[in-house]
């Protein structure tokens, strides 16, 4: 890509570029030469995405935004407009994308707030397995839904905070019930519960 940019698109314009395969020193004289001024474009993987502070840069063209989560999404366009210079973030997207894919993008397009972008990312993916490994997808919660019932689950949590201090083992007979309970619908994840 960067030889189709440098040698067709953008022929005649020094070019930078900046991967992760690269050692520090050749990354470094990149963006030094990028900061200076020596190259007016530089193109990158998301190596780009966080730590690198290059307060010039007002415009960012992100090919293939659809194959990124949103979190990805606005720490990279977050790499542009550091400096308070009205800055451009491009989202590059086949013609023929997904609705959730658009419904992406619209959230980029409506807010600069990590929090918002977050939130919504939490809504569309889904919290992913709390025991284990996954770290996308919706769990199967029979009772709750954590974007739905968060003040009942903060509440949860106060509970469990309180019996736990008084009963870590739950040993107590009045808690015998919850630790039965808990044993039954773990059993595979219980020692990993137990450790945590």
């Amino acid at each position: 890509m960067y030889k189709k940019i440098k040698d067709k698109y953008l022929k005649g314009i020094n070019i930078g570029i900046i991967h992760g395969r690269m050692d520090s020193e050749n990354k470094d004289e990149a963006i030094s030469a990028f900061t200076s001024g020596k190259i007016s474009v530089l193109v990158s993987t998301t190596v780009v995405e966080v730590g690198v502070d290059i307060k010039e840069a007002t415009v960012i063209l992100i090919e293939n935004a659809h194959r990124y989560g949103l979190s990805t999404l606005h720490q990279l366009r977050g790499r542009v407009g550091r400096a308070g210079d009205k800055s451009y973030a491009y989202l590059a997207i086949p013609d023929n994308a997904s609705s959730d894919v658009k419904t992406k993008m619209e959230i980029l397009k409506k807010s600069n707030n990590g929090f918002y972008v977050a939130e919504e990312d939490f809504k569309l993916r889904g919290p992913g397995e709390l025991l284990g490994y996954k770290q996308h997808g919706n769990p199967d919660f029979k009772i709750a839904s954590l974007t739905e019932d968060r003040e009942l689950l903060f509440k949860v949590k106060e509970d469990v905070s309180e019996i736990l201090s008084t009963d870590p083992a739950l040993d107590l007979e009045k808690h015998e019930v919850l630790k039965s309970g808990l044993y039954k619908s773990l059993k595979k994840d219980y020692n990993i519960l137990l450790r945590s």
